[in-house]
């Protein structure tokens, strides 16, 4: 969400809230409590200035105005107690000790004082003086106002001492046209004191109010916003589909939001439970476990006491079988199928699954059926949850129910489909390798046989608990990968020639070429006899002729059942054997027809036409022998796969002197060259699939099946770490499964205890795992296979424990 910096959270607002209206309503209390002081002292002021005035008409009249008739103002004025008549007049329980207090004739002549100045002196008041002289001291504040008009002028205020004062005139009616003046002046200071104290007081007061608001309104501000604070964190929450805490209710006093905060939690609590049906959902891989975590789900949110799924039989159409039975009861037929002449439609599968039910024995009395549809409107079966009692299934649930659905379909058809790509990838390696073995009838049944031994193997590995095995473990990913790198593992023999595959000798190409030269020495018996006939008409003696002939057929026998069992190859060529081929190869016969008629223009383009009759050796390696590559193979295209090889200077040599000298087995070098490109083709091959990520590894380990853990295999020459453990395995399988193979033309298939100890030496030369080797033999995984494809003459006893103590 987005975050603006003029945004506030909804505690700080409402605290603001509570906390601005208590403060402005403080402050209020506060202007109107001394402006209400203010005012009742002005008239508490007035108050008392107007009982002062009383008191002192009364002490005036009753003590000093007694005889007023009979005394003149002069004589009062000279009278000596009446400069201590605001001595004698009691005035402290009305003003404070700064008050001044003045009494004045109605001609403003000052007649006593309070506080009377230092200049005064009795005499003073004898004489009369006016307050107009005070341009100084405390009396100078009464002058202020009265020099002005003060019949009209009665209150005032005026500054004197750095302070401010408040004065008031009052005026005393005497008869007879005579007054008095009674001034009284306070210091403000004095005058507010009480003033102050209140509001010092009520501010006190409110501090304490101000801050037990703050607190209050912080707390209610909590209460009010931890409601809502909850909710936001639980929208948050489902908008971020995070539910990996407990969900709860949030409760207020506040009716909204109870109300609010009940339908978050049911919301919630559906997406909640909906997310987690849809993970689960989303993590099954198998279908048979997704079917039954299909049920569960939909019987656990109907409160069934039984659920059973069923899906369409592949193999036939008029049949449901059932993938899925939870709950009581006995069913005396899972098989959901149609009576004979119903059509397979959606109407009659969902009528025969009504029969069922009320065939069986389950002891319902109410059957939710559902039908599963996929995204193009296909049946793809039927879910049905029985109750034993009539349930009461909330339309919510319903609801719920029918989007759960929507999704497990969806993943039931992808698991379905999946499955069937499966099948389908699965049966078209296995026909490509059935393809490889018909190509050839003597390595019929090799890519079938080398899967199972493999597999077989590797079983026995991961079972294994020690040694450098006791880790090792297989996905069913990698179970996938090892199936299929085991069938495809001889997937490049379909580039192999068949002549090269099946060449069971020497001379043998399309054909054996041992008739031709054979041929050729019957030409040369032929030549013999026409020379012994030739020289008795010269006039030789018969006789000697015919001993010189049997002798010469003789040498020529011999030498064709020489060259004859040299094309077997079942014997190792020395040099012996090649001095005694090159001697019988420079015998010559004629030829008088042109070799060159009826050839292809392939053929033709490496043959040089030559003049005839023609002399030809009875065996020769000719030009037109040598076949190159045409391009087929180069270094760079090898080293982008990490291949090291040599390549042959030629694609093929077919010449007949340098087949015949091959020192053992049938195969040249090209020949070799060429078998052996078979895993490099495999590796091109299975490098061009577009393999999911769990299947990445199985070019690698169907083109590490011919590396050696000395480093010397082919065609990578990988060293014993790079080798997969798995290749390893496929390695053993390969090995023994050729060994003991009957169906080869170049060899005589091994007994058990020939092709093992074969095996044994490979493995203590660093050509296969020796551990691997020895838990092949331990766990007697090379018997069972012996029960199943060998011969009862091949198998014969095995000393396992002396071969695994050599090792």
């Amino acid at each position: 969400m987005t975050k603006f910096s003029n945004q506030i959270s909804l505690r700080t607002a409402i605290f603001a809230f509570f906390f601005l209206l208590i403060s402005l309503l403080g402050g209020a209390q506060i202007y109107i409590s001394y402006e209400g002081s203010l005012a009742r002292l002005q008239g508490l002021s007035k108050t008392r200035l107007e009982t002062v005035a009383e008191k002192v008409d009364n002490q005036l009249t009753r003590d000093y105005f007694l005889s007023a008739r009979l005394l003149d103002e002069h004589d009062m004025r000279a009278s000596s107690v009446m400069p201590l008549f605001f001595a004698q007049l009691d005035l402290s329980d009305r003003f404070g000790a700064q008050t001044q207090i003045i009494l004045l004739d109605q001609d403003l002549n000052l007649m006593s004082s309070n506080h009377p100045p230092r200049e005064l002196t009795p005499t003073s008041y004898r004489n009369g003086m006016n307050i107009s002289q005070f341009t100084r001291g405390e009396l100078s504040l009464f002058a202020r106002l009265l020099l002005l008009r003060p019949e009209i002028i009665q209150t005032g205020q005026a500054d004197w001492q750095n302070a401010r004062w408040q004065v008031h005139l009052h005026r005393i009616e005497l008869g007879g046209n005579k007054h008095y003046w009674i001034g009284v002046a306070e210091p403000l200071s004095e005058l507010l004191a009480d003033v102050y104290t209140h509001m010092n007081w009520q501010l006190n007061i409110m501090l304490c109010a101000v801050l037990l608001a703050y607190v209050f309104a912080w707390w209610l501000a909590g209460r009010l916003a931890c409601s809502l604070v909850t909710l936001m964190q639980q929208s948050l929450s489902m908008r971020r589909f995070q539910f990996n805490h407990s969900t709860s209710r949030v409760s207020s006093r506040l009716l909204e939001v109870n109300e609010l905060g009940e339908s978050v939690y049911i919301l919630q609590s559906t997406l909640e439970h909906f997310m987690s049906l849809i993970r689960q959902l989303c993590k099954t891989r198998e279908l048979a476990t997704l079917t039954g975590e299909l049920a569960a789900v939909i019987r656990k949110l109907y409160g069934g006491d039984g659920a059973i799924l069923w899906l369409p039989d592949d193999d036939d159409a008029t049949c449901y079988k059932t993938m899925v039975h939870q709950g009581s009861g006995n069913a005396n037929s899972l098989i959901l199928s149609l009576p004979p002449g119903e059509d397979p439609t959606d109407k009659t599968f969902e009528d025969a699954a009504w029969r069922w039910f009320a065939e069986q024995n389950l002891s319902c009395k109410h059957v939710e059926l559902i039908a599963l549809k996929d995204r193009f409107g296909e049946n793809m079966g039927f879910l049905c949850v029985y109750f034993s009692q009539a349930p009461q299934i909330d339309a919510s649930v319903r609801a719920l129910v029918e989007s759960y659905l929507q999704f497990a379909t969806l993943a039931l058809e992808s698991q379905h489909m999946l499955q069937q790509r499966k099948a389908l990838f699965s049966s078209l390696i296995e026909m490509v390798a059935s393809a490889i073995d018909a190509k050839s009838k003597y390595t019929g049944g090799h890519c079938q046989r080398v899967p199972e031994l493999t597999l077989a193997l590797a079983q026995a590995a991961c079972e294994c608990k020690e040694g450098h095995l006791a880790d090792f473990d297989l996905s069913d990913d990698e179970w996938e990968a090892l199936h299929i790198a085991a069938w495809m593992h001889d997937c490049g023999k379909v580039t192999t020639p068949e002549a090269i595959v099946d060449k069971a000798t020497k001379l043998e190409t399309v054909h054996n070429r041992i008739h031709e030269i054979r041929t050729r020495f019957e030409v040369l018996k032929r030549d013999k006899q026409i020379s012994a006939l030739q020289r008795q008409l010269a006039g030789e003696s018969e006789a000697e002729l015919r001993v010189w002939l049997q002798q010469e057929w003789q040498r020529l026998d011999g030498e064709f059942a020489f060259v004859a069992e040299c094309n077997l190859g079942q014997q190792r060529i020395g040099i012996q054997e090649t001095t005694r081929l090159d001697r019988i190869a420079e015998q010559c016969w004629w030829r008088t027809l042109d070799d060159t008629l009826g050839l292809s223009h392939e053929e033709l383009a490496r043959k040089a036409p030559s003049p005839l009759p023609a002399q030809e050796h009875v065996l020769a390696d000719k030009p037109e022998h040598l076949i190159p590559h045409f391009g087929d193979y180069s270094q760079e295209k090898d080293l982008a796969i990490g291949v090291k090889r040599v390549i042959p200077t030629y694609k093929a040599n077919r010449g007949e002197c340098y087949n015949l000298k091959i020192v053992q087995g049938t195969l040249t070098e090209e020949d070799r060259f060429k078998i052996n490109d078979h895993i490099v083709q495999t590796i091109q091959m299975l490098n061009q699939l577009p393999y999911p990520k769990h299947l990445k590894s199985v070019p690698d380990i169907a083109g590490a099946h011919h590396e050696r853990l000395d480093g010397k295999g082919y065609p990578r020459q990988l060293a014993a770490r790079d080798i997969p453990l798995t290749a390893r395995i496929l390695t053993i399988a390969d090995i023994f499964e050729a060994l003991t193979a009957a169906d080869r033309p170049y060899k005589k298939a091994k007994s058990l205890d020939e092709a093992l100890g074969i095996m044994q030496q490979m493995a203590q030369s660093g050509h296969i795992d020796p551990e691997l080797f020895a838990l092949f033999l331990r766990t007697g995984v090379y018997l069972d296979y012996a029960q199943i494809y060998l011969p009862p003459e091949q198998q014969d006893d095995v000393d396992v424990s002396q071969m695994v103590a050599a090792l």
